[in-house]
């Protein structure tokens, strides 16, 4: 009967108890919001349940995890948002601790404290959990990171976007390319740098040499050679002089011949001179120890180089006229159009000046021609009618004479003056000359002087003709050997002499006139050497 007594006594005490503990807590109920608390406050207007401590917490769920990607031990069909922790190591996850459902996986929210990563500090920036593929880097920087584990990036094969001001800056794609100023990548181009208009790449270096002269900044381009990194080329901005303040600068391109060792190659000073394979540049380009080839793709338009005025209206051009297999053309613009110059055929080696199609070694034109001439060297007018005069000068190649040729229209034959390279005989209208001077025809004359100072000067007509005496290799009797003169009247001064040499008798030598023309004498003498003293 005691026990049955008991009995709702110690039920009435608990009643009691649950009665007075649950006194501690208020509840509100609004239409906003539900609020749980100690000091009866209204819930938040934003919040649908208020829940407010000051020295007790909520206990979330806790659950075994098996795998991020599993939504098990769950039940019931997913829901985006729910959140548990987890007392497993999850596969895939950070470790224990708080995880929320994102509709494919779970996502660790919160990462525990311990040995592998520092406690996160609560504040703006949020919690920092540790270290971990799903962990989130602090805004302030991390701590207890490892090279080999932690990184910033992806996993999967998106590109890595940077973006400020919510416009995406830069970006990494799967490949390890890099972009910047641009989201699109052109192929696999390593770096590809972009920027609109007035935008720079600025490539400085600072260094401590108080500004010597050859320092600078410097860019370096390698290469797998096939064992191993190899130095390929390098552009280099440098000082040009040691002189504080002064940022007188020059670029050099280097390249590397042989080895590892780059050199430099060309150098651009900073008055603009451009020197290849000089330090020194002293003009617009300067060439040292080296050739120059300019070649064109086009074997029809040729090749030239351009000589222009400030204002780009060409003056000058040496082309290499119809190609490959052209001329050298200087060609120049009087102004309407350029007129070719000067021209050196590539197959005879022949030069024209004012023509491109030289027909000797030089042939000098001031236009179009209507006369030839033939001859290694010619110079013709630039009459354009039939009067027009051409001037050539060649050899015979039979006999190896000289000539001067006026226009012809290229008749080899026709050589009014002719230099014989045997004796010097000088043939004018012949191509034979027998004498010093052979003239092919009748010669004019004002005068005539001989030897002996005398000089014939009155107009007459007629020819004076000579058979030389030989000078004997011995002494010898000049018997038969005989002299002919046909001179013009009117003359008192001997008009021939020739010389005996010294042990020559003077038998049978017959002086004969052939005509004497009224009025006319005919006087014979032996003069001496000097023709001054008459010995017979």
């Amino acid at each position: 009967m005691k026990t049955k007594r008991i009995f709702p006594i110690a039920r009435g005490i608990m009643y009691v108890f649950f009665a007075f503990h649950y006194s501690l807590f208020t509840f509100h109920s609004f239409s906003q919001g539900i609020a749980i608390n100690t000091t009866g406050a209204e819930a938040d207007d934003t919040a649908i349940l208020d829940i407010s401590s000051t020295n007790q917490g909520i206990l979330i769920p806790r659950v075994s995890l098996t795998d991020v990607a599993v939504y098990a031990p769950i039940t019931g069909a997913p829901v985006v948002s729910l959140l548990v922790y987890s007392n497993t190591e999850p596969t895939g996850g950070g470790g224990t601790g708080f995880y929320y459902w994102n509709g494919t996986q779970w996502v660790q929210a919160i990462g525990p404290t311990g040995a592998t990563g520092a406690a996160g500090a609560t504040g703006a920036t949020g919690v920092t959990g540790a270290a971990g593929s799903l962990n989130a880097w602090g805004l302030t920087g991390s701590t207890g990171t490892n090279t080999g584990t932690n990184f910033i990036g992806t996993t999967d094969n998106f590109s890595l976007g940077f973006r400020t001001n919510n416009i995406k800056r830069m970006i990494i794609d799967s490949m390890g390319n890099v972009g910047i100023g641009t989201s699109t990548l052109l192929g696999s181009i390593p770096l590809q740098i972009m920027g609109s208009s007035g935008n720079i790449l600025d490539i400085s270096s600072e260094n401590t040499t108080s500004g010597a002269a050859g320092t600078g900044s410097n860019i370096l381009f390698r290469h797998n050679n096939g064992s191993g990194p190899g130095n390929l080329g390098a552009i280099q901005a440098l000082k040009e002089n040691s002189t504080i303040g002064n940022n007188a600068g020059y670029m050099v391109f280097a390249t590397a011949a042989s080895g590892d060792i780059v050199r430099e190659k060309v150098r651009i000073a900073s008055n603009g001179n451009v020197g290849i394979g000089s330090t020194n540049p002293a003009a617009k380009l300067d060439i040292y120890q080296g050739n120059i080839k300019i070649s064109s793709t086009g074997q029809s338009s040729g090749t030239w180089i351009d000589f222009a005025r400030s204002d780009g209206i060409s003056l000058f051009k040496i082309n290499n006229a119809g190609g490959v297999d052209g001329d050298l053309v200087f060609s120049g613009d009087p102004g309407g159009g350029f007129v070719d110059r000067f021209t050196l055929q590539r197959t005879t080696g022949n030069i024209g000046i004012g023509t491109t199609s030289p027909n000797g070694k030089l042939n000098i034109v001031s236009s179009t021609l209507y006369n030839n001439v033939v001859g290694p060297l010619s110079v013709q007018s630039d009459n354009t009618t039939s009067y027009d005069v051409a001037i050539g000068i060649g050899a015979d190649p039979s006999t190896h004479a000289a000539y001067i040729q006026s226009a012809s229209y290229n008749n080899y034959s026709n050589r009014p003056l002719l230099f014989q390279p045997n004796g010097g005989n000088v043939g004018i209208g012949t191509t034979n000359p027998t004498a010093k001077l052979h003239v092919g025809g009748t010669a004019g004359v004002d005068g005539i002087k001989f030897p002996d100072g005398t000089l014939q000067t009155t107009a007459a007509s007629g020819a004076i003709n000579k058979s030389m005496f030989p000078r004997p290799s011995s002494l010898y009797n000049p018997y038969n050997n005989f002299g002919e003169i046909t001179n013009s009247v009117n003359t008192t001064a001997h008009v021939y002499k020739f010389t005996l040499f010294s042990g020559i008798a003077l038998n049978n030598i017959t002086f004969k006139i052939s005509t004497v023309t009224v009025g006319g004498t005919f006087k014979f003498g032996i003069y001496s050497e000097d023709g001054q003293t008459k010995i017979l």
